[in-house]
C-alpha cells in the first residue's frame, strides 16, 4: 500500500506526456504519478526510482525526488 510521508523504491510502469507512473509491481492498480520535471531523462519503464510520496492541495497521491529534511518514525 502506497501511503503519503513514505519514501519509496517504486518501479515506472507507464511513461506519459506529463510525467511517469510509478507503482510497486506493473500490475499494481495503486500508481503514483511523478511529474515530468523530476523524472531522469534516462528514465525508461522497468526501472526504479526511490521517491517521496505527499498529497498534493487536491489530495491525490504524488511522488518527488525531492527527499524531506525529516521524516518520522
Amino acid at each position: 500500500m502506497l501511503e503519503a510521508g513514505t519514501v519509496r523504491k517504486l518501479k515506472i510502469i507507464k511513461i506519459v506526456e506529463f510525467g511517469v507512473y510509478l507503482a510497486e509491481e506493473e500490475k499494481e492498480k495503486e500508481k503514483v504519478l511523478l511529474p515530468k520535471k523530476q523524472v531522469p531523462e534516462e528514465a525508461k519503464v522497468g526501472d526504479f526510482l526511490e521517491v517521496f510520496l505527499y498529497k498534493d492541495s487536491e489530495d491525490r497521491l504524488i511522488a518527488t525526488t525531492a527527499r524531506p529534511k525529516l521524516l518520522l518514525h
